[in-house]
């Protein structure tokens, strides 16, 4: 009898392996098929994700706060509790049972979260590049035509400054505005075309300043939310990045260039100054690259008052720099890269290529 309760505990145990396995693999494998056809991501993955992820905004964006935040809070505690319920319902167990029970308990879980977060999120990485999508064309590196649009960057940033005098970013009132602007967006460009998550203040945003994180999507609450320890200009921007990932706009760069795209379409000078001050920031940091002469040139263009905000930006961050900020710099470099984005976080600064493009079609 004793033998056959063990053949029972240890067959229930591999058939959990079993099926961890089979899930992460079939992960694996969509991913791969996805990444090389990336109609199958557009066609299919791309609007079963707006599907599932809809009434997860509609309950998630009820709540007042991020529900996001409250998991990660909770998460140590919940951890321990399950921990002692398996060890009290599994006191029978030797260790090297209840080690096998634990992993493969562990693993199932895994391949679980990995198929709905490639469902809800993942595996729209794989969809047809924006550059394709809306352009029709892959950008080429151009030094000119990065000038160009850098300088063109420049005076708009001044431009909108001066507009935008006076005005003072209210969270509620800008969420509402670029729900609207992603409606207009959506008409130009159907790669926006779902229906944008609600943007949710982190109540903790000076502890995720440490981390040097502005933002953050969490596809299983379709959250975005917001570090508010930021520049009041940064901040119509990042929202509006994080709720351009909830349209499936999940590489880091098209969630940036669609951010700019939402972001000018607004009747605020503020918000129009957010994205072209983000955009121009992108552009010189690459331009200072290619070319220190042409970067301190475009530099020279800007009003006093948006060097005085970039300053203080710079400054303002400085404080935060340290260990803490290196290795969730890597975790995060990590977690975009299995996210389909070999270039890890490096793929921010791509943004670059579609804002040539952009101006290019601009002045076409």
């Amino acid at each position: 009898m004793g033998n056959r309760n063990i053949y029972i505990k240890y067959n229930r145990d591999l058939k959990r392996m079993a099926w961890a396995i089979g899930l992460i693999g079939l992960h694996i494998a969509i991913s791969f098929i996805c990444s090389r056809i990336n109609t199958i991501s557009e066609s299919f993955f791309v609007p079963l994700a707006g599907i599932v992820t809809y009434p997860f905004k509609l309950f998630f964006g009820l709540f007042p706060f991020s529900v996001f935040e409250l998991l990660i809070i909770l998460l140590i505690p919940i951890a321990v509790i399950i921990t002692v319920i398996i060890f009290k319902r599994n006191k029978s167990l030797t260790t090297k049972e209840f080690i096998i029970r634990i992993t493969s308990l562990f693993l199932l879980m895994c391949g679980i979260i990995l198929i709905i977060y490639g469902i809800m999120f993942g595996y729209s990485a794989y969809r047809v590049p924006m550059a394709k999508s809306i352009y029709g064309e892959t950008p080429a590196p151009d030094i000119n035509k990065l000038y160009e649009v850098s300088v063109l960057f420049a005076n708009m940033s001044n431009e909108t400054r001066e507009e935008a005098e006076g005005e003072e970013f209210d969270f509620n009132k800008t969420a509402k505005e670029l729900r609207e602007n992603f409606k207009i967006a959506s008409k130009k460009y159907s790669f926006l075309s779902l229906s944008p998550a609600v943007p949710k203040k982190i109540h903790f945003s000076k502890v995720m300043s440490y981390t040097n994180i502005t933002g953050i999507y969490f596809p299983l609450t379709a959250e975005a939310n917001i570090n508010m320890d930021n520049k009041d200009f940064n901040l119509p921007f990042t929202m509006a990045h994080e709720m351009a990932h909830s349209v499936m706009a999940v590489k880091e760069y098209e969630a940036n260039f669609s951010a700019f795209l939402v972001c000018i379409e607004s009747e605020s000078a503020f918000i129009r100054y957010s994205a072209y001050v983000n955009a121009l920031k992108y552009c010189v940091n690459a331009l200072y690259d290619a070319d220190k002469s042409l970067y301190r040139e475009v530099l020279s263009m800007l009003s006093d008052k948006v060097l005085k905000d970039l300053k203080e930006e710079s400054a303002h961050w400085s404080k935060y720099e340290g260990a803490v900020a290196e290795v969730s710099q890597k975790i995060n470099d990590m977690h975009i890269k299995i996210s389909g984005q070999p270039e890890g976080v490096q793929s921010y600064g791509k943004v670059t290529d579609l804002l040539i493009l952009w101006n290019q079609k601009r002045i076409a």
